[in-house]
């Protein structure tokens, strides 16, 4: 999908950035994203998806909304709002009400010469490998697992 930076135009009017970051989040899940990028540029704050591999343009927002954008994120994710010299990592659980599913959100922000940087890895809770039974193993291999598993020392490698 070839986007053309150029083309998409500058939002100017948010009136409610926990809407607006609320419609980010819910987006990038029904969208099946893995990570959420927001960056600072010269002119505006560029907000991006990448899905299999591939940037997508999400949207480009004035340079008005960079500091409420950030801070937003930064509460959510519990790191020091003060903080924009040095990198910081925190975590969001979001619950999205629109797609019915809660969310492991990690949160990176960098410090770059335009502002800071902020990287979101979208984790969803997946709770269908909890069960030993549903990793694929063959029944033989199962037995040694479970039998491996009843040792209290070692290690199980799964790669």
């Amino acid at each position: 999908m070839d986007q053309n930076i150029d083309e998409i135009k500058i939002k100017k009017d948010i009136p409610d950035i926990v809407i607006y970051i609320n419609d980010l989040f819910d987006s990038a899940i029904l969208d099946n994203v893995s990570d959420v990028h927001i960056e600072a540029t010269k002119d505006f704050l560029l907000i991006r998806f990448r899905k299999d591999g591939d940037f997508l343009i999400y949207d480009k927002i004035g340079l008005e909304h960079i500091q409420t954008t950030i801070v937003r994120l930064k509460v959510l994710a519990k790191v020091k709002i003060d903080e924009n010299k040095k990198p910081q990592d925190g975590k969001i659980v979001y619950i999205s009400e629109k797609n019915n599913e809660t969310v492991d959100i990690r949160v990176s922000t960098l410090p770059t010469i335009y502002g800071e940087k902020v990287v979101m890895r979208i984790l969803r809770q997946d709770n269908s490998m909890i069960n030993i039974e549903n990793l694929g193993l063959l029944d033989v291999n199962l037995d040694k697992v479970r039998e491996t598993l009843k040792s209290k020392y070692g290690i199980v490698l799964v790669a």
